[in-house]
């Protein structure tokens, strides 16, 4: 991967996409469910008013997560996360907000490629 490639946070409910987020490398993104408390909010009573927080590091090319909620919340393939503890998460994996039907997936932007001719 490419130093530098911009990394997005994809929000699905119940299998249908309600959000794209860019997220900002060495910047903690927050989730939860309070609008002056999370930058990315999800409206559920059971989401924490700050549910986790998310980090793009571009130096490691990898996502970090921490559990801030009193709820829990897990990453795939790495079980219910340590309440407080920044976990590596790669891209593709999705972290799973318990008990509710939110999916956030972890992705990069898809580069384009010119398919017309040079003059």
């Amino acid at each position: 991967m490419r130093k530098g490639r911009k990394a997005y946070l994809l929000v699905t409910k119940a299998g249908k996409r309600i959000m794209k987020k860019a997220l900002w490398t060495g910047e903690e993104h927050c989730v939860g469910r309070d609008p002056a408390q999370a930058d990315i909010v999800l409206d559920n009573s059971l989401v924490s008013r700050r549910h986790c927080r998310i980090l793009w590091d571009d130096e490691a090319e990898c996502f970090w997560v921490r559990d801030i909620s009193s709820n829990g919340c897990s990453v795939s393939g790495k079980g219910t996360l340590i309440h407080d503890v920044f976990v590596k998460a790669e891209p593709g994996e999705e972290i799973l907000i318990t008990n509710t039907d939110y999916k956030l997936c972890l992705i990069f932007e898809k580069r384009r490629r010119w398919m017309g001719k040079d003059k």
